[in-house]
């Protein structure tokens, strides 16, 4: 038996000849530098220390001796409390250029709000005061359909919680109201051993819970001062001026012909916020 043989046909492959490496073009060449800014301030950089920091307005518990707020960046800064009752009390805080300092708590009327006083908190915030505008709960209804004493207690609310704070001095408390809110100053000033100071512009008489007689003695004994301001074209201020002049001894009582009421007064005798001024 024969064998058959069949060979493959393979087509002939040439063999590449080798090249060199291939040759890139070579990169520019920039010419470094060191920054010269200072890499703490760059924008969106984290910083811990300053994340730490109070807020502004904040109360900067850090120094222990002696805390201070840290300077707002605005002329006043708003301020929120709770009431007893939950009910969110409104201050504007113009705070004094060095703190601690002395502490006025400005009131309005009924019927208005804390920018009764817009024009004068300023001008007592430049005389080194640290001055509180306070907007009273129910000040849209009838006065005499408003619960004072629960208003007196707001307002002795706020102040105790600005005394904690650390930034009002000790026993330099003063509280300013005009009409209705010259009452409050009044029975919430007597109520307070930290308050030594009390202006009442157009106070007004025979408001319900607030009997002049009650206080007398509270005014009489601890030395706290008393400054009643009136005109006589607002018949109830006089009536109240002069029953608060018989019944507490030493009051200062400054007496105009005419003027009007409250923030009128002041508006239409610019002498009443001069000697206002120079109670303190």
């Amino acid at each position: 038996m024969g064998v058959l043989l069949i060979a493959a046909c393979v087509p002939n492959i040439s063999t590449p000849t080798p090249e060199g490496p291939a040759t890139l073009a070579p990169s520019p060449t920039v010419l470094p530098f060191l920054p010269t800014e200072d890499s703490t301030n760059a924008l969106g950089r984290s910083n811990p220390t300053s994340a730490a920091l109070p807020a502004e307005g904040e109360l900067d518990t850090a120094g222990l001796f002696t805390p201070t707020l840290l300077e707002p960046t605005a002329q006043h800064i708003p301020l929120q409390f709770f009431a007893e009752d939950g009910t969110i009390l409104s201050v504007s805080f113009y705070g004094a250029a060095i703190r601690p300092a002395p502490m006025i708590l400005l009131l309005h009327d009924i019927d208005q709000d804390q920018d009764a006083w817009g024009i004068y908190a300023p001008q007592l915030q430049a005389l080194g005061y640290n001055v509180y505008l306070m907007n009273l709960r129910d000040r849209r209804k009838n006065a005499f359909e408003v619960n004072w004493a629960l208003v007196i207690s707001d307002v002795r609310l706020v102040i105790q919680n600005l005394l904690n704070s650390n930034t009002i001095n000790n026993g330099q408390v003063a509280i300013v109201g005009l009409g209705t809110g010259a009452n409050v100053a009044i029975f919430a000033c007597a109520q307070m051993p930290s308050c030594t100071q009390t202006v009442a512009i157009s106070p007004r008489p025979n408001l319900p819970e607030l009997d002049f007689t009650a206080i007398a003695s509270s005014y009489a004994q601890s030395g706290r001062r008393l400054s009643v301001f009136s005109a006589d074209d607002d018949p109830e201020g006089t009536t109240a001026a002069t029953d608060l002049n018989n019944i507490i001894n030493g009051i200062i009582w400054q007496r105009y012909s005419s003027g009007g009421r409250g923030s009128e007064l002041l508006r239409n005798q610019p002498d009443a916020f001069n000697q206002l001024l120079a109670g303190f």
